[in-house]
C-alpha cells in the first residue's frame, strides 16, 4: 500500500506484463502471483519469468528474493518439467471459493 493506504501491487503494471499481485513476504522477498486466463496456461511458466526478471531488475534491492506463484484450476504436466527449470522459484497453487450463507436474526 502507498502512503495513503491505497493498494499498489494489483494489476501491477510492467513493460513485460501486468503483474496480477505484487506483494512482499515475511522476509521482505517480492512474490509475483500470476493468474493465467485459460487460453494463457501453456505459456504462464514463460510469462511469469518474464515478470519475475522484472522484478528482480528494477525492484529487488541487491538480489533480493524473488519468487512466482501461478494460480491455476489444474496443473498440466508440461508446466511441472517447464517450472523445473526455474529452481523451485515458482510454485503452482489452485484456488477454491465457496460461499455460505446463513439466517441472520432481526
Amino acid at each position: 500500500a502507498d502512503e495513503d493506504g491505497d493498494p499498489v501491487g494489483l494489476d501491477f503494471p510492467t513493460p513485460v506484463g501486468s503483474i496480477d499481485l505484487l506483494a512482499r513476504d515475511r522476509k521482505g522477498g517480492f512474490v509475483v502471483v500470476h493468474i493465467p486466463e485459460r487460453d494463457e496456461v501453456a505459456d504462464s511458466v514463460s510469462a511469469m519469468l518474464r515478470r519475475m526478471g522484472w522484478v528482480r531488475k528494477h525492484l529487488a534491492e541487491d538480489g533480493g528474493d524473488v519468487r512466482g506463484v501461478v494460480v491455476l484450476d489444474q496443473l498440466p504436466e508440461e508446466l511441472v518439467y517447464a517450472a523445473a527449470g526455474a529452481g523451485g522459484a515458482i510454485s503452482f497453487k489452485s484456488c477454491r471459493l465457496s460461499l455460505s450463507f446463513h439466517d441472520l436474526e432481526a
